[in-house]
């Protein structure tokens, strides 16, 4: 019986342990940058306004002329 409760406070301490050096490993500089995506890359990055710049945009007709192709 000793033996599980020194097994099972072992685990517990080595759980403790790898969450605390866990979590100083993420300090590496990749958590300031947003998730991948169109919104959250669109607020990070820059301000587009499609009258301004319309070379910058993409339009719709090139989303949809390659399914119109098939």
């Amino acid at each position: 019986m000793m033996r599980l409760g020194c097994v099972l406070a072992l685990r517990f301490l080595a759980l403790i342990l790898w969450g605390v050096l866990g979590a100083r490993a993420l300090d590496n500089g990749l958590a300031r940058t947003p998730t991948m995506g169109w919104l959250h890359w669109e607020r990070f990055m820059c301000n587009l306004d499609c009258q301004e710049e319309p070379d910058s945009c993409i339009r719709y007709q090139i989303l949809v002329a390659p399914s119109l192709l098939f």
